[in-house]
């Protein structure tokens, strides 16, 4: 079955905010979701997987580029800043399950996680969002590697 104008729309629209919510650059975010739709097979289901192909572009590729969060902090509304402040790896483990819906499953398998190494991220993202915010340095250069791997 033909997939609407709409949903393509919109698949399109939840691959660049969860590329742009990783990278904190409209350019890395947009050169990912390129690489994203590249990715997507004719046998796909385009609505979900476009996310999730764009934000394994994103991880691959962020080894080599620069974490621009803090620079994305000014253009980012007020109910997203407290992102920026989490570490990494829960930060990135809240994004992919709460804010786009990506399985437990697919979001460990992106991160090089295990599931249990993700349950444990995704909770101390909950815990400690209420309490992150600008009074406490953002993370740095030596907090910005990827997690454990499985």
């Amino acid at each position: 079955m033909p997939i609407s104008a709409k949903a393509i729309s919109e698949a399109l629209n939840d691959a660049l905010q969860a590329a742009f919510l990783l990278t904190g650059s409209v350019d890395l975010a947009e050169n990912a979701v390129l690489h994203g739709i590249a990715g997507v097979e004719s046998s796909d289901d385009v609505e979900k997987d476009l996310v999730v192909k764009t934000v394994e572009v994103v991880i691959r590729q962020r080894i080599d580029s620069p974490n621009r969060l803090e620079d994305a902090l000014a253009v980012l509304p007020p109910e997203f800043r407290r992102l920026i402040w989490l570490t990494p790896v829960p930060r990135d483990c809240f994004i992919l399950r709460i804010l786009f819906g990506i399985s437990p499953a697919n979001c460990a398998a992106i991160l090089n996680l295990t599931i249990e190494q993700f349950e444990v991220s995704l909770c101390v993202a909950l815990r400690q969002l209420p309490m992150v915010g600008p009074q406490i340095s953002p993370p740095g250069p030596t907090h910005q590697a990827m997690g454990a791997h499985k």
